[in-house]
This record gives C-alpha cells, sequence and structure tokens, in this order.
C-alpha cells in the first residue's frame, strides 16, 4: 500500500455520504505514477495537463490542500487519468 492507494481508499468510503476530501490526491487532474508509488509511497503525484507528458516540474505533494471545485470522485479521476494517458502518449490508461 502507498499513500495514494490509502486516500482512495478512505475517499470510497466517504463518497457514498456526499463527503469528499480536498487534498491534490483527489484533484481531476492528478494521478500517481508507477514509480511515484514504488519508489516515493504515493507521497507525489502528477499534475496532469492534456496532450502533454509529465515531468518532475508536475509533481504535488498527494496530502496538500486543493480547492474544493478541482475535487472528483475515484471514478471521475481514474476516467480523466485514462483520457490523459491516451492523449499525451496514445496509450490507454488504467
Amino acid at each position: 500500500m502507498d499513500m495514494f492507494e490509502s486516500l482512495v481508499r478512505l475517499r470510497r468510503q466517504l463518497e457514498p455520504g456526499g463527503w469528499a476530501i480536498a487534498v491534490q490526491g483527489a484533484r481531476h487532474d492528478t494521478y500517481p505514477s508507477g514509480m511515484c508509488r514504488d519508489m516515493g509511497g504515493g507521497m507525489r503525484i502528477y499534475a496532469m495537463r492534456t496532450g502533454s507528458k509529465t515531468s518532475a516540474a508536475d509533481l504535488v505533494d498527494t496530502l496538500a490542500d486543493a480547492e474544493l471545485d478541482q475535487i472528483v470522485t475515484v471514478a471521475e479521476q481514474k476516467t480523466r487519468y485514462a483520457e490523459w494517458c491516451e492523449s499525451a502518449t496514445g496509450r490507454l490508461g488504467i
């Protein structure tokens, strides 16, 4: 397990009650790479831009504060990640 996975599990428990956690790891445009998870324990994740690959400059702290209007459900975040993968790399994500 890593911090991002722990956050996802907590979010899944809270979402049915209409609750959200306003952190970077719950934004519509953030997701960790495998290396972020394996080597960094999911403590940092990438902020993604449609059509662009990520770089170290795009890393943000998973648990840093985020604006509430950027927060989405776990399912929406995964969908957006898959869309980003296709736009940035031409491959399907997740």
